[in-house]
């Protein structure tokens, strides 16, 4: 059995839902007129700036840490093939 959601939780996912479409036109648009690692130099300081603006500062920091520790865990893309 589902839980149902509550009116306020669809609206939050309205929203979610509604800023990430925004994001990701943003992010397209920018990566066209610009390097992309520009923008995404740009995307990843602003995140660290909300998380340190809105996170305790132990919860920042092991998140930071956690991070650190799996940089070499992380497998780059691989770009699709057209056949």
């Amino acid at each position: 059995m589902t839980k149902k959601k509550f009116n306020n939780e669809i609206e939050e996912d309205k929203l979610q839902q509604e800023i990430c479409n925004d994001f990701h036109e943003w992010t397209m648009a920018q990566m066209v007129q610009s390097k992309p690692v520009l923008v995404l130099m740009t995307i990843l300081g602003q995140t660290l700036k909300i998380m340190k603006t809105t996170m305790p500062p132990a919860e920042y920091e092991s998140i930071m840490d956690d991070v650190y520790n799996s940089r070499n865990r992380v497998e780059p893309f691989t770009k699709p093939t057209i056949n």
